[in-house]
């Protein structure tokens, strides 16, 4: 039975907008709302379950519970677009305990919580069946989630081995049958319930349990809230589990009571105490949100990994949530992706979105989660996935998308994966050897993920090796992944002594971030000395930005005196190798005549030159000053320099502006650039 689900993608990844849980809608209203996950009705999961009716009888305490759904919707990660969830059949053996209960929460006079009229004033029992697989003799769950009940004779078999049976090249009449008594599974819902009331009415409390849930929904049985309660409590006084947490998704819900959050978080924890994964998650889901119970991260954390480890997929998804945003827990990334593949791996899709997205913000070209090459189906614990034979580099569902990528272009790709792994042996070999620039070339294939899995932690050892030895490039590169906080804690300041080190090697890249780094004062006193220094060698090596870069600085002439004629120099040197901006302020020097003779010519040269590369700035003034040679008469000044007659049109007044911006406005914006 269906209870309290969270939203479909974690408690917030990319933006880390999280929301939390709210029944209301002046509360919903508030919080981030987030994409739908296909609810599973019962027929859709009878059907993955291989007919349960036939394969297996009443599935005890939740035959239909996934038609149940929770008001409680739990919101998080990057698409903004409501969900509900249902429960999910979960496989993990070994219950915990709960550390936490609401019984022990007061209200505001303190009085304690009032207990759910269902239960008795003092705890109900223990009850505790200790069941086995009768097909893998391995020990069940106490959520009847994960096993089929056999109601002929009480014995449970987990759901996977029934979908074993079911796939198997048994006879029609043996998978038709009991794998313990043999006896034919029941054929109609009404036969069931025949059997089920028979359990019931010797005692047993997983039929008692399983009959409520029969006339909740009315299946073999008129559907009868009341009938369905008056079972419940006679399963719950008993200390059934299941009975505590379908009963309590009934109050969650308000299904034949009145909705109340306290009552049903009473007996989600009274459950969770048993040992039951689905209620450990719920009462969990319900302290992250605050929903019956006072707001806690550290136990819904607490919760959430009790269940997680019995392998509830829903905890799983939000013990990565939690992780992730560091809510109740340190924050950590890589215990996030450890959860969210186990979910993933249960075909959670906002666990399998997550992963692709964290993927995305560490950088990452090897996927956490494979998925076909050819459909981008996701590996599942229940669809493998086949690699490639020949580079087991790319993985597909099935032979057909198999061909499919081979005609696309694997065919081509697998070569090169092919001799990328090939040079990976020859390369590790020279690593051993003690090879600096081998260290180098293979910590590179580790950042790129090229003919090896992507790992930045694997990159860091061997730059740090190579770097060690001496390496210019080692050091450069490890100066990198410490500034982005790459497999590493950031850290701007072993960037820079890294940096240091790699330039004072006449490595130019290294220059040219160090004169940022002095002219930003970015974990270093900022001095427009050194920024000069660093960026004047490295522009003298030819480093196209570092020109670029020093030559505003001389136009400018506010952190160095100003000097045209080298600005024009450094961005002639910038230009003549292609890049757009430098030919863009060219062509503004030379209109204004700022340390050249003024030109128009030769200002349209060069913005024509930016134009023909795309850049817009170039494309905008060109444009202009076309304008302005059309409505202006050209006069010449009796100093020989020519100028633009004024006109009194308004036109023409706004473009003489456009082309009369001052250099530190167009600086401005530059500075804050990231110009690595």
């Amino acid at each position: 039975m269906s209870a309290t689900h969270r939203s479909r993608t974690v408690h917030g990844v990319a933006d880390a907008n999280e929301t939390v849980a709210t029944t209301t809608v002046a509360a919903a209203e508030k919080k981030a709302s987030l994409p739908k996950k296909k609810k599973e009705d019962a027929t859709s999961k009878e059907e993955a379950g291989g007919d349960k009716e036939e394969a297996g009888g009443d599935k005890d305490g939740a035959h239909d519970a996934n038609e149940m759904t929770s008001t409680i919707t739990s919101p998080t990660i990057p698409t903004n677009t409501t969900t509900t969830t249902t429960t999910t059949t979960t496989t993990a053996a070994a219950a915990g305990s709960s550390p936490v209960s609401p019984e022990e929460e007061e209200d505001e006079d303190g009085k304690e919580s009032a207990t759910a009229s269902t239960t008795a004033s003092s705890p109900p029992p223990t009850y505790v069946e200790n069941l086995t697989c009768c097909v893998c003799m391995d020990d069940l769950q106490v959520d009847t989630n994960a096993f089929s009940r056999m109601t002929c004779c009480g014995k449970a078999m987990h759901d996977h081995c029934s979908r074993n049976i079911q796939t198997s090249k048994m006879s029609p009449d043996l998978k038709n049958r009991c794998p313990e008594c043999r006896q034919i599974y029941p054929s109609t819902e009404k036969e069931a319930v025949e059997q089920t009331r028979v359990w019931a009415d010797k005692g047993k409390p997983w039929a008692q349990t399983t009959l409520a849930n029969q006339y909740l929904f009315g299946k073999g049985v008129p559907q009868s809230y009341e009938e369905a309660i008056e079972y419940y409590n006679m399963a719950i006084k008993q200390g059934d589990p299941n009975a505590m947490c379908d009963l309590a998704d009934m109050y969650a819900q308000g299904k034949g009571v009145a909705q109340s959050l306290e009552k049903a978080a009473e007996l989600f924890a009274l459950a969770a105490n048993r040992g039951h994964a689905r209620a450990q998650y719920n009462t969990g889901f319900l302290y992250f949100g605050g929903e019956g119970v006072a707001q806690s991260y550290e136990k819904a954390f607490k919760l959430y990994t009790l269940a997680a480890n019995q392998g509830h997929v829903g905890a799983q998804y939000g013990l990565g949530g939690s992780y992730y945003q560091g809510q109740g827990v340190a924050q950590s990334n890589a215990m996030a992706r450890k959860w969210w593949v186990k979910a993933a791996l249960q075909e959670d899709e906002g666990a399998i979105e997550n992963l692709k997205l964290v993927d995305q913000q560490e950088g990452k070209t090897t996927p956490t989660l494979p998925c076909c090459a050819a459909c981008g189906t996701p590996k599942t614990t229940r669809r493998p996935l086949n690699a490639c034979s020949q580079c087991h580099r790319t993985h597909y569902c099935n032979r057909d998308c198999q061909m499919k990528h081979w005609k696309r272009g694997h065919k081509r790709e697998c070569k090169t994966f092919r001799e990328a792994a090939a040079a990976v042996v020859l390369i590790k070999q020279a690593v051993e050897q003690g090879n600096p620039g081998a260290m180098f070339d293979l910590a590179s294939l580790y950042c790129d993920g090229e003919g090896v899995e992507q790992s930045f932690k694997k990159a860091i050892e061997h730059f740090t090796t190579a770097a060690e030895q001496g390496h210019a490039r080692a050091m450069f590169y490890l100066g990198d992944l410490y500034r982005f906080g790459k497999g590493v804690a950031q850290s701007f300041n072993k960037a820079a002594e890294l940096w240091t080190m790699a330039a004072e090697q006449g490595h130019v890249k290294a220059m040219f971030n160090l004169g940022e780094m002095y002219f930003r004062g970015q974990c270093v006193d900022q001095s427009n000395e050194l920024t000069r220094e660093w960026w004047t060698k490295a522009a003298n090596e030819g480093h196209v930005n570092a020109a670029f870069h020093l030559a505003r600085l001389y136009e400018d002439g506010k952190k160095v005196a100003q000097s045209y004629p080298k600005a024009i120099k450094l961005y002639t040197l910038a230009a003549e190798k292609n890049n757009t901006d430098a030919m863009f302020s060219l062509g503004f020097m030379h209109y204004h005549g700022n340390g050249v003779d003024q030109s128009y010519e030769t200002a349209r040269e060069w913005w024509a030159k930016g134009a023909e590369q795309g850049n817009k700035d170039c494309m905008r003034d060109l444009e202009m000053i076309d304008e302005e040679e059309t409505t202006t008469p050209i006069t010449t000044t009796t100093t020989g320099k020519t100028t633009a007659t004024a006109t009194t049109d308004d036109d023409d007044d706004d473009h003489a502006g456009a082309l009369h911006v001052p250099v530190a406005q167009r600086l401005k914006a530059a500075e804050q650039q990231d110009v690595h």
